[in-house]
């Protein structure tokens, strides 16, 4: 719902969090930053996101880094800082997170303030995915629709390289 704001409203967003709350207290905690994030809502508030993402962080939840990523990468606070989330996301990945690839992979596919560069995203992505990120699979898709075979044969080259250095 967070990822799709246009099709859903902040309202019903807000109380699945609550449901969640009463579960696990601290993934409705990073629910409730990412809710924080959403642009297209009134609820947006940059500082609310921020305590709780730094709140998460203090507490060591496994993907606090990701959300302080997300956070540069919106530009919640002002103007996006695709530099700050990429070397969030480089940290993260490094570390061991697929999800970190998969934010690299998009974030090269379609991020904002930064240029595009469908061959790193392609690189990215195909890493999510041989790592277990699922998700990456449709970028994937929608990247081959577009790239020349010598641009996918790049990417893979890249991609070993990659799977050679990265922490499993």
């Amino acid at each position: 719902m967070i990822s799709n704001p246009t099709e859903h409203n902040a309202e019903e967003t807000q109380s699945l969090i609550d449901q969640v709350k009463t579960q696990e207290p601290t993934r409705a905690k990073a629910l409730q930053a990412s809710f924080y994030m959403v642009n297209n809502w009134l609820t947006l508030d940059p500082d609310k996101a921020r305590a709780l993402i730094d709140e998460l962080i203090a507490s060591h939840y496994p993907d606090a880094q990701l959300l302080l990523g997300e956070y540069y990468s919106k530009g919640v606070e002002d103007e996006p800082d695709q530099q700050k989330a990429l070397a969030i996301f480089q940290q993260q990945a490094q570390a061991g997170s697929t999800a970190a690839w998969y934010r690299m992979a998009t974030l090269h596919a379609y991020g904002r303030a930064i240029c595009h560069d469908p061959v790193k995203a392609y690189t990215y992505a195909r890493v999510a995915l041989d790592l277990g990120e699922n998700g990456a699979r449709s970028l994937l898709k929608r990247l081959e629709k577009t790239l020349k075979k010598d641009d996918i044969e790049r990417a893979l080259v890249a991609r070993n390289d990659l799977l050679k250095e990265a922490t499993l």
